[in-house]
């Protein structure tokens, strides 16, 4: 590095803002069909809480190891415990889409329902 004075970019949560279009997409039909059938207002920027969920998740060691050694019912206990925990971590940043998550407990079933599928696709492919 080159010495003087220079802005320096933040190291981690650059990715979760450059999303590819393959990504962006299931993104937003989550979105879409959360809003359609829960009547909420869930924008493009609750799309980036989604991802930052779906990127923490991929990095739980003890999430993949559920998942690779227990049947589908048993690691989505772990999914549940772990998303929680991921919600309790993002609440200041994110409090709409936690209070939605905590308030309706159909609504967080049907997401993590979706999201879970999502992460056993994403690491069947890994």
């Amino acid at each position: 590095m080159p010495r003087g004075t220079t802005e320096l970019e933040p190291i981690g949560a650059k990715e979760i803002y450059a999303l590819g279009q393959d990504q962006l997409e299931p993104l937003s039909q989550i979105i879409q069909a959360m809003n359609e059938h829960f009547g909420t207002d869930f924008t493009e920027d609750d799309k980036l809480c989604i991802r930052e969920i779906e990127q923490r998740l991929s990095g739980n060691a003890a999430l993949e190891a559920s998942v690779r050694v227990n049947p589908p019912e048993n690691a989505r206990l772990t999914f549940n415990h772990v998303v929680n925990d991921l919600l309790q971590d993002m609440i200041d940043g994110h409090f709409k889409f936690y209070k939605q998550m905590t308030d309706d407990s159909e609504f967080a079933k049907t997401l993590l329902d979706l999201l879970f599928a999502r992460y056993l696709a994403m690491s069947e492919q890994s």
